[in-house]
């Protein structure tokens, strides 16, 4: 993997954990369950939690 690659990857490690430790902290545990499987919805929450 190149370098680009790995950096892409860190961020976007990054924005999947930043997502999941709101959700936590609003007591959404459905939320991430469909959060990690459904990649549209994953990305309606990104936009919900300006990420």
């Amino acid at each position: 993997m190149t370098r680009i690659g790995k950096m892409m990857l860190e961020e976007g490690e990054n924005r999947v954990s930043q997502l999941i430790q709101q959700l936590i902290q609003a007591n959404r545990m459905d939320d991430i369950r469909k959060a990690t499987s459904d990649k549209k919805y994953r990305e309606k929450l990104y936009k919900e939690f300006h990420l």
